[in-house]
């Protein structure tokens, strides 16, 4: 593809600034569900000191213990439909989420015109791949699982920089796919 983007080069910092400010956004209110899930969790293991049932029984602990996998499931699939949310949301509704409108920066079609919310579902998607993976290694892997899932997360990340800095139009893995180029705002 040739380059559509008339300053690749002038968008790339005003991009990762947009990318920090939405991430540092998107932090806190990921901290926000993981605060409300692990009090949920920590209600129902300690449920038997607040009147609930004690666990005596094998088939109760089985039970708590598929509970609070299903809840820490739910957490991630909260955290996703929270982060994916805002992008898809901000994206569509004006091609610039709240990082991008301070960095001035808007994010349009190949064309140049307005981007569409299935093209801002796929460069979401692409975003979000290994939210799956990191979900279940927290899970399921106990101690070091957590540790992992940030570790995808921050190869993907790595990842998605190395293309941004690298492509000629300073698109990554998600603006490809999808189609799309963040460019300098207009307004």
């Amino acid at each position: 593809m040739s380059s559509q983007n008339p300053d690749p080069a002038s968008v790339r910092d005003d991009r990762v600034l947009g990318f920090l400010l939405d991430f540092t956004l998107l932090t806190v209110a990921t901290v926000v569900v993981w605060v409300v899930f692990t009090g949920v969790r920590m209600l129902v293991t300690t449920g038997g000191a607040m009147g609930a049932p004690t666990v005596d029984s094998p088939g109760t602990m089985l039970g708590m213990v598929a509970l609070g996998f299903a809840l820490s499931l739910l957490q991630w699939a909260v955290i996703g439909l929270v982060v994916g949310g805002y992008f898809v949301y901000f994206l569509t509704d004006g091609g610039q989420t709240l990082g991008m409108r301070v960095a001035g920066v808007v994010l349009v079609g190949e064309d140049g015109g307005p981007v569409t919310r299935d093209q801002t579902i796929q460069r979401t998607a692409v975003l979000l791949a290994p939210l799956p993976l990191m979900a279940l290694a927290s899970v399921f892997i106990p101690f070091v699982g957590f540790v992992l899932a940030l570790l995808l997360m921050g190869g993907w990340l790595t990842v998605e920089a190395l293309l941004l800095f690298t492509d000629d139009d300073a698109q990554r893995l998600g603006d490809r796919i999808a189609n799309t180029l963040v460019v300098e705002s207009t307004a």
